[in-house]
């Protein structure tokens, strides 16, 4: 694919981390580009119950509960737990309690990022060594 193509392109990965903590934990990659939103984002997939919680789903049926980061365009928490639906029957629904950090005099976009960049403050950049190690995972990636 050409660089300067404006085609809607993405890509997602299943990658482990060769260590015993994280042994048999997928790590999901997506990216893109020219798609209809941008954002960044963690989400951390929980386990499903060993038992049954709901009279309408199996241990594994439905969507996993979740806890997700919003590093940008502006940051926010959510999490989202399946949790018993109003009425008399014992059905389940997925809910998301979403907090948004919105604070009136917040700084502009990059000024914290320009302002630490000035002052030689790199705590907030990635290391050379990190963008190499991005590269070797996604440049293989046919285009």
């Amino acid at each position: 694919m050409a660089k300067d193509s404006d085609v809607e392109t993405f890509c997602a990965l299943r990658l482990f981390i060769d260590s015993w903590r994280w042994q048999g934990v997928p790590w999901y990659l997506r990216s893109g580009k020219c798609l209809a939103a941008t954002a960044a984002e963690v989400l951390v997939e929980l386990k499903p119950p060993p038992q049954r919680l709901f009279d309408d789903s199996a241990p594994v049926d439905g969507r996993a509960n979740y806890l997700r980061f919003r590093l940008s365009p502006n940051s926010a928490v959510a999490l989202a737990v399946r949790v018993k639906r109003a009425g008399k029957e014992f059905v389940g629904e997925q809910r998301e309690l979403y907090l948004l950090n919105e604070q009136p005099g917040e700084e502009a976009p990059y000024e914290r990022l320009l302002s630490d960049a000035m002052a030689g403050n790199g705590a907030l950049f990635t290391s050379e060594e990190a963008v190499e190690a991005a590269w070797v995972v996604v440049d293989p990636v046919p285009g």
